[in-house]
Order: C-alpha cells, then sequence, then structure tokens
C-alpha cells in the first residue's frame, strides 16, 4: 500500500533553532512513507532557509504567513458564523475564566487554525488522493496546527468520502498540554480536536494522564517519547571526577521567563569553597539579565554564556568536555529533550520535577529532582553534594543514566515504533 504524510510543523526545517528535535524523527518518516509533504505553518518571508532535507521522498511546501493584520481582516469576519468558537466562549464564562487574556488566547488560536488550514489546502491543491492507498495527517504539535488538521481532514472526507484517511497529532507540553501562566493555563479546543482526530500522542505518560483527566476520556491517547541520537557510541561515559580542578555545570534551553535560568546564578552564588564553571546553550529576552547577574558572581565562579548554536556542536562540548553535571530549573516541561541529550552520554541532572521530567530522571538513580518552587539554597546544595561525591558513586550515577536513556529514549527504538503505530492503527481500535 502506497502511504502519503502530512506534517504540520510550526517552523521547521526552517530558522536553525526552531523544532531542533523533530530532526530526529523526519528520517523515521522517511523511510516508513512513500511520501512525505512537510508544512511549517508559521514561516514568514524574513524566516530564513537554513536546513537542507537530505532524503528524495519529503518535500517542503512553503507556506508563507502573512500580517497578523491581514489575517485578521481576512479571516476575523468568519467568528461570527464559527459554532465551535461561541462554545467555547460559552465554556470560559460557564467556567468563570472567561478575561480578556483568555478571549485573546481563543482569537489567536481560532484565526490560526483558519488560516492554517486554508493554506495548507491550497498547497495541497496538486495532489490526486485516490492515488494514496492511505493518507495520514500529522500535527506536530496539540495546538491550532491540530485543529487545522482536523478540519481539514473532514473537508477532504466530505469531498472524497471513499479516500483512507487518518488524522493524528503529537502533544508536547507547555504550550499544547498544559497551558502554562504565560496562556493563563488555558488551551482552546482540546474536546473539539480530540473529537475530530484519531490518535493523539503524548511525549510523557505525565502528559498523558493530564490530558485524560481534562477530557475525561483516554481511548485516543498514546504515549510516544521522543529519542535522540546517539553520539555517544563507542565513548567511554565513566570518569574520575577528581581528574579535573574545576567542577564543569552544564545547562541548555532560551532563557525566558518559564526557564528561570537565573535561579542557577543564585544558587551558585553561595558556593565559595569550589572551583566551578558554569556554561549555558541558548539564547533569549533574558540573556542580557541573566549576563548582568553572572557578572556578580564570585571569582571561583567562571561562566560562559554560549548562546544559540547548533545542536550539533553542543553534541560536540559534550563529548569532548564531559560536564559533571547537568541543571534544568524550568517551571514546565513536556518531556525535556534537552535533558534526555545530556542523560545520553551520562551526565546526571538536577531538574525540576515537572510535566514528564520524572520520567527521565529517576531521583537519587539519575540525579536529583527538586520541587518547582524550590529554595535556592536547597540547589546550591545539591551541587555540592555532586562536587564531594565519591568516585564510585558517582560513576554508577553516571552509568544509571546512560542505562535510562538506552531503556526509554533511543530514537533508533522510539522512532521505529512510532511509525509501526501511526501505520498500523485502525479508527477507534486500541493497538495490542
Amino acid at each position: 500500500m502506497k502511504r502519503c504524510l502530512v506534517v504540520l510543523t510550526c517552523w521547521y526545517p526552517y530558522t536553525q533553532y526552531g523544532e531542533q528535535f523533530f530532526n530526529s524523527e523526519i528520517k523515521y518518516l522517511s523511510r516508513n512513507f512513500d511520501r512525505v509533504i512537510l508544512i511549517p505553518c508559521f514561516r514568514t518571508a524574513n524566516t530564513p532557509d537554513v536546513r537542507e532535507i537530505p532524503f528524495k521522498n519529503v518535500e517542503v511546501k512553503r507556506l508563507e504567513r502573512k500580517s497578523k493584520v491581514m489575517e485578521i481582516l481576512k479571516t476575523g469576519h468568519k467568528l461570527m458564523t464559527n459554532k465551535a468558537f461561541w462554545t467555547e466562549l460559552k465554556y470560559l464564562y460557564t467556567n468563570k475564566i472567561l478575561n480578556k487574556k483568555t478571549v485573546e488566547i481563543l482569537f489567536i488560536y481560532t484565526i490560526n487554525q483558519e488560516v492554517i488550514k486554508r493554506k495548507v489546502k491550497e498547497e495541497l491543491k496538486g495532489i490526486d488522493f485516490t492515488e494514496w492507498g492511505e493518507i495520514i495527517l500529522y500535527s506536530y504539535w496539540f495546538s491550532s496546527l491540530a485543529g487545522a488538521v482536523s478540519n481539514l481532514k473532514n473537508e477532504i472526507i466530505k469531498a472524497n468520502p471513499k479516500i483512507k484517511l487518518k488524522a493524528i497529532s503529537r502533544a508536547h507540553g507547555t504550550s499544547d498540554v498544559y497551558g502554562g501562566d504565560r496562556l493563563n493555563f488555558y488551551l482552546p479546543y482540546r474536546e473539539e480536536y480530540y473529537k475530530s482526530l484519531d490518535l493523539i500522542f503524548s511525549v510523557s505518560e505525565n502528559g498523558k494522564k493530564f490530558l485524560s483527566e481534562k477530557i475525561k476520556d483516554s481511548s485516543k491517547l498514546r504515549t510516544s517519547r521522543l529519542g535522540t541520537k546517539d553520539y555517544c557510541l563507542n565513548n567511554e561515559i565513566v570518569f574520575n571526577i577528581k581528574e579535573k580542578e574545576t567542577f564543569t555545570i552544564v545547562s541548555c534551553s532560551n532563557i525566558v521567563n518559564v526557564k528561570r535560568v537565573h535561579l542557577i546564578i543564585e544558587a551558585l552564588a553561595y558556593i565559595s569553597k569550589y572551583n566551578i564553571k558554569w556554561v549555558h546553550f541558548g539564547e533569549g529576552v533574558l540573556k542580557e539579565e541573566v549576563k548582568g547577574l553572572a557578572k556578580k558572581l564570585p571569582m571561583n565562579i567562571k561562566v560562559e554564556l554560549k548562546g544559540a548554536i547548533s545542536n550539533e556542536v553542543i553534541m560536540n562540548y559534550y563529548s569532548k568536555k564531559t560536564p559533571h553535571l547537568f541543571i534544568n530549573v524550568s517551571e514546565s516541561e513536556g518531556m525535556p529533550v534537552s535533558i534526555i541529550e545530556a542523560m545520553s552520554f551520562g551526565i546526571p541532572i538536577i531538574a525540576t520535577n515537572v510535566g514528564g521530567t520524572s520520567e527521565a530522571v529517576i531521583d537519587n538513580k539519575c540525579g536529583y529532582l527538586i520541587e518547582k518552587d524550590f529554595k535556592v539554597i536547597q540547589l546550591s546544595k545539591l551541587i555540592v553534594k555532586f562536587i564531594e561525591m565519591d568516585n564510585g558513586t558517582y560513576q554508577k550515577i553516571r552509568q544509571n543514566c546512560r542505562n535510562h536513556w538506552e531503556h526509554l529514549f533511543d530514537e533508533n527504538n522510539n522512532y521505529n515504533e512510532f511509525c509501526t503505530e501511526i501505520k498500523s492503527f485502525e479508527k477507534g481500535e486500541e493497538k495490542l
């Protein structure tokens, strides 16, 4: 049977740093489908072309977005007859969460999914769907992209009732599962998307449980974890912690409010007895603020803010420099790929117990989990605990990290299983 897969992303393959983790998945999709159509839905005319897709059966559609004002003018009037929009508005009122912020979120979601659906439909006009034994529409996020996929599925089936078409979505974390403070913990159309999609793949058990409780059903929910490449093949992951005079800590995230990078600096400020180098990979609107705070650290703490650099460079750093510890203090996560990547090198972790993080970091085995609203001194004491740890205990933790990664997060296992699942499932039936 010939299979065609249509994938909606936010930016991938445009921009060097957007959805980097999809770079691992695409090669497995290309191997399992005869044709893959990749559509980045938030690309603008100014978004740079930076990634080459080296697979002959993968085609990138250059969907371009216009200004928000133009999109609102062209699409906004349709809200008057959009039943789902008014149903969602009623939900906000009934649950006493109708306010300026939630209405704004609902409005943006509705406009986005309508614009994306229309533009994707235009891009797919030249395709004869009847040529394919099966077509799968795949939204990489359980967001307005999933709404566009849901609506598009219904329209395509209405026009071609005999074709075999399925619609699926991944569900990640802060921006498309939990909501987070930035979104007033409100995400529109959860039930609407759930009804129209055939399967939703959460990247963590925690996310699956959260959605199940929110939607009051789990029959369409699956867990399909992300995976990372094994950069550590044939490398020795265990080394003597006392070999280096300086204890090296790494972190990797955008420098934005939700990641709370400044808390790492506050924790380091308590440590004066040991020489420490802290290296952070990532950019963000708070970079200058973080840079200013870092300058106030005592002389025994050296800081390197690397900025936004390619994933390959980061992995090379982990391999060559063998950092002692990785820290993530985010207030919200889905399944943090940065932690998974570090664990593949056997780097122990200190991380906040949010989202699916506890599925990656087994407390007291792969490192330590701290509560979301931890006290900075707690983080400081855990850092010192690692510095003072005996070599035998430390090496065991490194090996535990590597073993856990091999068991749950090897991309070769996870993405092959994902491809098998989406090709084999039948609507409404759970795969045994």
